[in-house]
């Protein structure tokens, strides 16, 4: 189910230096499995059992009376190699099912969502990850990881983004920011994965992501590198709103994915790691002149635009941490935008192995 030819090298090459096959049999639940993040760790996790010759049972859940348009989920459940359950997780979470790791992956993702649906963001980081959380405890389940971000940092000030950014420093998040509730339930998110992680014995993993690209993502959702490439898949010019001198991270999702993988299988618990790139931590003019050189496609740009996010600085990201686990990412960014927008140029064509 691989999306190219990179990435079927990179799966290959990973499974040279860990032994997946500690994971034979288990049972691994995927919240928030029709997203980007989710079903991006589940056609992962299928190849690399494939590839393996390992046997993973594989469930996810998804919002209650949401549509399944994924799809990889979609081509899974059809040959029966997922179960997908449809349920609320700010709710008790009841189901007949003892997994031995979850990736609570449900999340509020885009930027336009933050102010247009400012509970339900915070209350799946929050009161979402507490049920997922007692869930693991009831049934035992051994490990547990959350997808963080790296929002969570909040924002630094020009003389405080010097050093690297690595994972015990943070700067500030202001809470009378509606958009602010992302970072901050991601945040506490990560702060209750300890609590439950020490009181019941829980192996716990946060996964601090930052910009995130490749197959699978959502378009136009409000971060630049969607909406930039959304524009070249609807021919248009490549338009930047808002400040184009800020600097983000960006990072090829296989990549993201085997990293995420290592920190389960490595990982120490009670830990969060950075999972980015740092080699492709550029100005916003910087990835647009990069997709402009792909694409032909001219940059235009409208200032003066109320954009529906928070602007955070912060300094380069470090990856010391994970790279000590064996992780480094390989795909650099020109590559991981074209392998993107040949994927969705060729989207109906996802097949079974």
């Amino acid at each position: 189910m691989t999306f190219h030819k990179a990435d079927e090298f990179q799966l290959n090459e990973f499974l040279k230096k860990i032994n997946f096959k500690t994971l034979n049999k288990k049972k691994i639940l995927i919240s928030g499995c029709n997203g980007f993040i989710g079903s991006s760790i589940i056609r992962v996790i299928f190849d690399l059992a494939s590839k393996s010759d390992c046997k993973i049972n594989l469930y996810g859940i998804v919002k209650k009376n949401s549509k399944i348009d994924n799809l990889v989920i979609k081509e899974l459940i059809k040959f029966r190699k997922i179960k997908v359950f449809k349920l609320d997780i700010h709710n008790q979470i009841n189901l007949n099912l003892k997994p031995d790791i979850i990736f609570h992956c449900a999340s509020v993702t885009a930027p336009i969502l933050y102010k247009k649906e400012p509970v339900d963001t915070l209350l799946t980081n929050s009161v979402g990850t507490i049920n997922l959380l007692n869930f693991a405890k009831i049934k035992k389940t051994k490990k547990f990881l959350f997808i963080s971000a790296g929002e969570m940092y909040g924002n630094f000030e020009k003389t405080n983004r010097k050093k690297n950014l690595i994972e015990s420093k943070f700067g500030s998040i202001d809470p009378s920011i509606i958009t602010s509730n992302y970072g901050i339930s991601k945040k506490f998110g990560e702060n209750a994965l300890v609590c439950w992680g020490k009181k019941y014995k829980i192996k716990t993993y946060s996964a601090r992501l930052f910009h995130t690209y490749g197959p699978l993502m959502k378009l136009g959702d409000g971060r630049i590198h969607s909406d930039l490439i959304q524009n070249v898949l609807n021919n248009q010019n490549l338009l930047i709103k808002g400040n184009y001198n800020v600097k983000r991270s960006f990072c090829y999702i296989t990549d993201v994915v085997l990293g995420i993988i290592l920190i389960i299988l490595r990982g120490r618990s009670g830990e969060s790691y950075n999972i980015a790139n740092p080699k492709e931590t550029l100005k916003i003019i910087n990835l647009a002149n990069i997709i402009s050189k792909i694409s032909n496609k001219r940059i235009i740009f409208k200032k003066k635009i109320n954009l529906k996010r928070n602007n955070f600085r912060y300094p380069d990201v470090s990856i010391n941490k994970i790279k000590k686990l064996g992780w480094k990412p390989s795909t650099n960014l020109l590559k991981g935008i074209k392998f993107t927008i040949d994927y969705f140029r060729n989207q109906n064509q996802i097949k079974l192995k």
